[in-house]
Parts: structure tokens; C-alpha cells; sequence
């Protein structure tokens, strides 16, 4: 189970990194990934989850660092958050602790956010329900 969700969120990370590099603000429909500052966040929000949505953080700066990683729905109510373990460039929160999961009971629309302390923080597009 373990290799089919990493094999899933490296394709869903690969898939969206372009759209990732958007600057066109849009609402997406099931994920959406973001990557900036050298990191890459990535948030799903499938029906077929039933009322859980997931997030994922992927360092590819060229050193090893920890990140805050959290899941927000549209009215700003905190889902689940994290600080990952320090991250080897490369390295993904969910190779260690699977991904990060939230309890959305609603048909609210979720945002993923990451940050490094004080220096920067960024956020995905809101992500919608889909049926699938």
C-alpha cells in the first residue's frame, strides 16, 4: 500500500509540477501542486476519499531543511498540519510519514500551505471536490 501512495504521489507531483508553475490563480477540481522557493506542495481532495483530503510536501532545495505543512478549507478552518522531518533535497514528507491527512466532512473546497519559519510562505490554488 505504502509503494502504490508514493508511486501516485510521485506521478501526481510530476503531473502537476507544470501546472505548479502557473501565475494564473484558478480553482482546481481534485489536486493541485505548487512549487516555489524549491519546495513542491500537493493537495487532493477526491470524493472517492470519502471526507479525506491529503497533502504532500517535496524539498528540492540543495540542502536538507524542515517545513510547517498544513491543510486549510475555503473558510479558513485548520484541517491538519505538520512540521516534517528535516528533508534531505529530494525527499518527500510522505516518504517518511505517508501523507498528510484531513478530516473534511463537508463539500468545502481545501488549500494546502507550506512554510519555513519566517522566511516564506505560499499556498496551492483552492481545490474543489470531484467525483472521482
Amino acid at each position: 500500500m505504502r509503494n502504490i501512495r508514493a508511486a501516485l504521489g510521485v506521478a501526481a507531483l510530476a503531473g502537476a509540477a507544470v501546472i505548479g508553475l502557473s501565475t494564473n490563480a484558478s480553482a482546481a477540481s481534485g489536486s493541485d501542486s505548487y512549487t516555489l522557493h524549491g519546495v513542491t506542495i500537493l493537495g487532493l481532495n477526491h470524493s472517492s476519499d470519502g471526507p479525506w483530503v491529503f497533502a504532500d510536501l517535496c524539498n528540492h532545495q540543495g540542502s536538507a531543511n524542515s517545513f510547517h505543512l498544513w491543510i486549510n478549507d475555503v473558510d479558513g478552518t485548520r484541517l491538519a498540519s505538520a512540521t516534517t522531518p528535516v528533508l534531505q533535497p529530494g525527499q518527500c514528507y510522505s516518504d517518511y510519514e505517508g501523507y498528510l491527512q484531513g478530516d473534511e466532512r463537508g463539500t468545502d473546497s481545501i488549500q494546502v500551505f507550506a512554510s519555513s519559519g519566517n522566511l516564506w510562505s505560499f499556498g496551492t490554488d483552492p481545490i474543489s471536490r470531484d467525483n472521482g
